[in-house]
């Protein structure tokens, strides 16, 4: 059984940007906490953005990366990545936005 569709029903919205839906598991079997995105494929150039996106970081190991547990596509309109969820956010919103800012012990 696909991890993906084993994980659906126990999911909750965290946020919506540019065609992506983030959703949280708060726990796996494991304890491991998850994000799943889902990408709305009726938005441009979503489809690609995945194929790029799951190809590059399944194949990616560093310890400043997030890892990819699970991909999931029906190759029509349902595309999904299960991921180590972060709960500081992303390193994007850490490094660029002017409302976060990194205190010297985190630094």
């Amino acid at each position: 059984m696909n991890l993906c569709k084993q994980l659906m029903g126990s999911m909750r919205v965290i946020y919506l940007e540019r065609g992506v839906l983030v959703l949280c598991i708060t726990e796996y079997s494991d304890g491991l906490k998850v994000a799943i995105k889902v990408l709305h494929l009726d938005l441009e150039n979503t489809s690609k953005r995945f194929e790029v996106e799951c190809n590059a970081m399944c194949n990616l190991r560093h310890r400043n990366l997030v890892k990819i547990i699970s991909s999931y596509s029906n190759n029509l309109d349902f595309r999904s990545l299960v991921m180590e969820f972060m709960s500081n956010g992303s390193l994007d919103k850490w490094l660029f936005s002017d409302n976060y800012c990194l205190n010297f012990l985190q630094r």
